[in-house]
């Protein structure tokens, strides 16, 4: 082995050595996290008194939220990330509800932006900022249980303004936005609700009445 094949072997060796490492950091990190809230709402169940066997069940049904990110239905929103931000109980050990404060990170997807542009024509400057910027969505979900553990109904709220105005910059068409996603969102739920429909937000999106590649068509035009 020459020299610089020699330093290049341990060059590589050092790199694999940092990316291990670093992901190594990483799960630890998140194992720290989830080992947090877990406590914290295992905690607030405790303090309502609700038996330890009914407790871990509700912590199993709350972990898929707070570990898989698509588990948080937004419509038409990919979501990157969930934050935990704190949580608290209502009710009682009878009627225990669970109410968790997250924060979600993401973007829009190509096929939900399409379809604002037909409710806002014209303003290419927003679809640039909803295809390119981040947004943050505080959201409050409400779990209800059963005395048992079984969880019989979910509410979610979402700071919509809050989150738009951050990646848009100004509230000019921020209600225009809000009262069409807020509204496709309710129409989602519904469907979901009913189970009259798996059709994916893409699929959806193709009979809009817009070809796939419409937006790259809008936002290249001069």
């Amino acid at each position: 082995m020459t020299n610089r094949e020699r330093a290049k072997y341990y060059r590589d060796k050092n790199r694999e050595y940092d990316r291990n490492l670093t992901e190594t950091v990483a799960d630890l990190q998140e194992q720290a996290r989830q080992l947090c809230w877990k406590a914290q709402i295992l905690q607030k169940l405790t303090s309502q008194e609700v038996p330890c066997g009914v407790s871990d069940k509700i912590l199993t049904q709350l972990t898929p939220l707070m570990t898989q990110p698509d588990e948080l239905h937004l419509y038409g929103f990919k979501n990157e990330s969930v934050e935990y931000q704190g949580a608290w109980m209502l009710g009682d050990a009878d009627a225990p509800v669970v109410a968790l404060r997250l924060l979600a990170r993401g973007q829009y997807t190509k096929a939900a932006i399409e379809q604002v542009y037909q409710q806002i024509p014209g303003r290419k400057d927003i679809l640039e900022q909803l295809l390119h910027n981040p947004v943050e969505y505080a959201c409050i979900v409400r779990f209800f249980f059963t005395s048992v553990g079984e969880c019989v109904d979910r509410e979610l709220e979402v700071d919509w303004v809050s989150g738009l105005l951050r990646c848009l910059g100004c509230l000019e068409h921020v209600d225009r936005v809000v009262e069409y996603l807020r509204g496709s969102s309710a129409q989602d739920d519904t469907v979901e609700c009913d189970n009259s429909s798996n059709a994916s937000n893409d699929d959806r999106a193709s009979h809009s009445g817009m070809s796939p590649m419409e937006l790259e068509y809008i936002l290249s035009d001069p």
